[in-house]
């Protein structure tokens, strides 16, 4: 004879399968809006910065460079900030360009900002500032008028010069 006992029963709750895609959802949902909120720290929507007020920072890394500051700076008396992570001495090179210049059309060809290049083309006709870029760290005075500017790291060995294109910024004039 077989007999049966009385078991007990549990009810389980099962958990719902839709609450890791809400946390997935959320998750993103920060990251996209701490990446929108360091984006809107680093922007200029604003409009331009007086020159006076503003951030030129150019950095050389022995093998690259990274700009941080201001992309539209007001015309004025500015700083530029140098900094050569490198252990040997790299000149800093600033241009200005007229805007739509098949001048500045043919510089910026030769490498967009963060690239580098070798010219052999000497000093430009258009640099109005230079500075040695010893290692460490070093402020300059910068007059800036309206135009466009390049920034370039540069070392030159023989006829050749090895360049790393730091930065582009913009100059407007005063209203």
């Amino acid at each position: 004879m077989l007999t049966q006992e009385p078991t007990e029963v549990k009810q389980v709750a099962e958990k719902p399968r839709w609450s890791r895609a809400i946390v997935a959802f959320a998750a993103t949902i920060a990251i996209v809006a701490a990446a929108v909120g360091v984006w809107a720290m680093n922007s200029d929507d604003g409009g331009p910065v007086a020159a006076g007020d503003a951030r030129i920072e150019v950095t050389f890394t022995g093998d690259g460079t990274a700009y941080s500051g201001h992309r539209q700076i007001t015309e004025g008396l500015g700083e530029v900030t140098v900094i050569n992570e490198a252990p040997s001495t790299w000149g800093v090179m600033v241009q200005r360009f007229v805007p739509g210049s098949h001048q500045l059309a043919a510089e910026l060809a030769l490498a967009p900002e963060g690239g580098d290049f070798v010219s052999s083309l000497g000093q430009p006709s258009r640099m109005v500032a230079a500075y040695d870029g010893i290692p460490g760290e070093s402020t300059q005075p910068i007059l800036l008028e309206p135009g466009i500017y390049i920034l370039d790291f540069g070392n030159a060995e023989g006829d050749l010069t090895y360049i790393y294109r730091a930065a582009v910024i913009e100059v407007v004039a005063a209203d």
